[in-house]
């Protein structure tokens, strides 16, 4: 109980255990009992007893038997740890297949959503020109709002062509090439 080693010479003489049921149909002479602590934790206890001879665990032995004890608690406690990192890898080896999965889904969303968007898309940015480049006696009001339209509709466009082009690059379908780019450009494009 306070993780004290108990060392009995003579289990049948002592008074503390002679007459309990083990020490009487057992018969064991010399006792041994050494708690097994690891960093303040108990993990065990060592029991080791010899029926043959009173006396049998004289210092030196009692000394090697705490070394033992102590590897020994070391081993239990780095056994429980490894055990508990084990299954801790386990769970997120699941939650990482799971996240892999949703992923591909995403991406197959994008993809699909992606083409599904692009082909109505060109038939309004090619409808809006058609009529813009045909029609005559529109007024300025019309003309500019068919010139916007073919303008979103474009930015629309380049921005689905990004999104399969992203899909395409995550794939490794393709390699991405480095360009300079011109910021008073894009910004310019972006508040256009």
């Amino acid at each position: 109980r306070g993780r004290e080693t108990l060392l009995i010479p003579d289990a049948t003489t002592d008074v503390r255990f002679a007459r309990t049921p083990y020490v009487t149909t057992k018969r064991p002479r010399s006792v041994l009992c050494t708690a097994l602590v690891h960093r303040g934790h108990l993990t065990g206890v060592l029991y080791l007893e010899n029926n043959l001879t009173t006396g049998a665990f004289t210092a030196e032995r009692v000394e090697t038997l705490r070394l033992l004890a102590f590897q020994a608690a070391t081993s239990i406690e780095n056994a429980v740890l490894y055990a508990a990192a084990q299954a801790r890898a386990e769970e997120l080896r699941t939650k990482n297949e799971a996240l892999s999965a949703i992923d591909r889904l995403k991406d197959e969303l994008l993809a699909r959503t992606s083409h599904e968007l692009r082909t109505p898309l060109h038939g309004i940015i090619g409808l809006a020109q058609t009529v813009a480049e045909g029609a005559t006696g529109l007024d300025r009001e019309s003309r500019h709002s068919l010139d916007m339209i073919v303008s979103s509709g474009r930015r629309l466009a380049n921005l689905i062509n990004d999104i399969l082009d992203f899909q395409t690059l995550k794939r490794r379908e393709i390699a991405l090439g480095l360009a300079a780019v011109s910021m008073r450009e894009a910004v310019g494009a972006v508040l256009d």
